[in-house]
């Protein structure tokens, strides 16, 4: 994690003990500093694993505006490549977005964070969502207002 991230999230919550740890990430117990809420935070610094420069998929997107019909389906490949295999294995990664794919010195996709990984298999709805972010270049779903993002998704 940036130095900047960190004391964006110290601007908001309080940190408190370590409650897990993973490979690349610790999971810790904060209090949301206005409402007193009790979270856990996931604490990961994707540019420090080393083998993915290129950072986030999000970020570029967002870099790019959007992307060609032609590099998307570049992705998009590579996206159902690694979910293939994820299901051939008889699991789901449940958090497919943007964030948790990560670009390579060559240009590949790297598919991170498993902590949501269970059984059921339940990715197709979130690569139909990655698909139209790549080619859009913003989330089908996205608004400021929640009640916003309800009506978009829930017909009258």
């Amino acid at each position: 994690m940036a130095l900047g991230d960190y004391e964006e999230i110290l601007k908001c919550y309080e940190l408190h003990e370590t409650i897990g740890t993973g490979g690349f990430a610790k999971v810790k117990l904060a209090r949301h500093l206005l409402t007193g809420e009790k979270v856990a935070i996931k604490i990961m610094d994707k540019l420090a694993l080393g083998y993915c420069p290129g950072g986030e998929l999000f970020d570029y997107i967002i870099s790019k505006d959007r992307l060609s019909e032609e590099e998307a389906r570049v992705f998009f490949r590579q996206i159902v490549s690694a979910i293939a295999y994820v299901h051939s294995q008889g699991y789901a990664h449940r958090d497919l977005k943007p964030e948790n794919l990560l670009i390579d010195k060559e240009h590949n996709l790297k598919l991170i964070d498993f902590g949501l990984c269970a059984k059921p298999k339940a990715d197709i709805w979130s690569m139909g969502v990655l698909l139209y972010a790549l080619l859009c270049g913003f989330l089908p779903f996205d608004d400021n207002s929640l009640m916003a993002v309800y009506r978009k998704i829930t017909p009258l």
